[in-house]
């Protein structure tokens, strides 16, 4: 029997499907290519809250966790998966 049926391999399929392993857990993972938004949209992480720039709750320890995860992922993957980009915030003047 099988814990988990995951659909789709993008970056939330294969994250889930890591946790689901590392819990012992028993995954089928389906997918016929035939979406590429992780390829295309991915995922956007953003420590701060937009309007004021102002760093969401405990956001250092959410991002020092996520980083070990996604390192680990990609080590096993042997892929990169996190792109960094920096946020540039555009200054109005009148």
């Amino acid at each position: 029997m099988i814990d988990y049926l995951i659909v789709g391999s993008g970056l939330a399929g294969i994250s889930f499907s890591e946790v689901a392993l590392k819990n012992g857990k028993s995954i089928l993972v389906l997918d016929n290519d035939s979406q590429n938004s992780s390829r295309i949209a991915g995922g956007l992480y953003n420590p701060v809250i937009l309007k004021r720039f102002s760093e969401v709750d405990q956001a250092k320890e959410h991002l020092l966790i996520m980083h070990e995860f996604f390192s680990a992922l990609e080590e096993k993957l042997t892929t990169k998966v996190d792109f960094k980009t920096p946020i540039l915030r555009r200054f109005f003047f009148d």
